[in-house]
């Protein structure tokens, strides 16, 4: 691997790789997005620990994620069992890991209390939820600062973290480094590149806006607003599907030359 430093025109590339290769395999590509959701949801019931069990989940299933990517480009289906490969690896491989998912567990952690210093979870709740009955009290909802500070914090956050972490899962497994190293790698080329990652982003926020008003126009001129729920659900899968598939493409461009095969 070699850190590359790549074009702004890449982070748009990557976007429409990533519909190419789910055009290639949208029910195998689906199964897996469905699936994982399926499986957090369950860990999620677990008192007091789901949360933090999915959180310490999160960089594995991004690598699976990653790994049903690189199969599909050499034509093979992708399976759940992605999600399962790396526990046939030896120890060495998977211990780091293991250790990848304590280190993102303790950072979420730290995310969790530092929300919780600004906004009482229950007292959120309880207030969004009376806001929501009268329009007028859910305008001062929104108007509150206290609300807004708590509200960047929980979204903001959360996104830091998945940005700081981009790379480190394929790094740690394919790369074979250490968890820190990984991250100064993936750190580094996140801001070597950042004006293709900056396009990367601009370009889904783009993509999910003309979806979501071409769904809308569509449902107005054919009458049938009631599908709203259920289209956007599927569209929003879809979406996070291909979102997915496109974080490999980002990895791959920024440490994978492209006059090299991808490695099977």
């Amino acid at each position: 691997m070699n850190l590359q430093t790549l074009h702004a025109k890449e982070g748009m590339a990557w976007v429409r790789q990533a519909f190419a290769l789910f055009m290639k395999f949208p029910v195998g590509f689906l199964g897996l997005v469905c699936t994982s959701w399926l499986i957090m949801m369950l860990v999620l019931l677990v008192p007091h620990l789901g949360v933090f069990l999915t959180a310490m989940a999160t960089p594995w299933l991004s690598l699976g994620f990653m790994q049903a990517s690189r199969q599909a480009l050499n034509g093979k289906v992708p399976l759940v069992s992605v999600f399962l490969e790396p526990l046939r690896s030896t120890p060495s491989r998977v211990r780091p890991l293991v250790i990848l998912g304590v280190t993102y567990l303790s950072v979420f952690a730290l995310i969790m209390l530092i929300s919780a210093g600004f906004w009482d979870e229950n007292a959120l709740a309880a207030m969004v939820e009376k806001s929501a009955q009268n329009p007028s009290d859910l305008q001062q909802l929104m108007l509150n600062t206290e609300f807004q500070t708590a509200l960047m914090l929980r979204l903001g956050l959360p996104a830091l973290l998945a940005t700081l972490f981009w790379h480190v899962p394929p790094l740690v497994y394919w790369g074979g480094q250490p968890v820190g190293r990984a991250l100064v790698f993936s750190l580094i080329a996140l801001w070597r590149n950042k004006v293709p990652f900056l396009i990367f982003t601009a370009a889904w926020l783009l993509v999910g806006a003309f979806m979501a008003l071409a769904c809308t126009l569509v449902l107005s001129l054919t009458g049938l607003n009631s599908l709203m729920p259920v289209l956007s659900m599927i569209l929003m899968t879809v979406l996070v599907t291909v979102f997915y598939i496109s974080t490999y493409f980002s990895f791959a461009g920024c440490f994978w030359a492209q006059s090299k095969p991808d490695p099977g």
